[in-house]
């Protein structure tokens, strides 16, 4: 998993994360997208896109070996 994509990409800071976490559980939401604009694009695309298409792509993104190499 080390050398797949999602391991080597840019992560939201946990402590960010977290706050918007706790801070809409606080609020009386059941969900929240974290921060990035990635994360959010990635969250409507979970609620949009169908089930073949995002294991399609998660099956990419965890794939052994498929982080760029610099």
């Amino acid at each position: 998993m080390d050398s797949s994509k999602v391991a080597q990409g840019k992560k939201d800071d946990p402590a960010d994360v977290a706050k918007k976490g706790f801070d809409a559980r606080m609020a009386g939401k059941d969900k929240v997208i974290a921060a990035s604009l990635k994360s959010k694009l990635e969250g409507i695309a979970g609620e949009v896109l169908p089930e073949t298409v995002k294991a399609n792509m998660q099956a990419r993104q965890t794939r052994p070996g498929s982080a760029k190499r610099h």
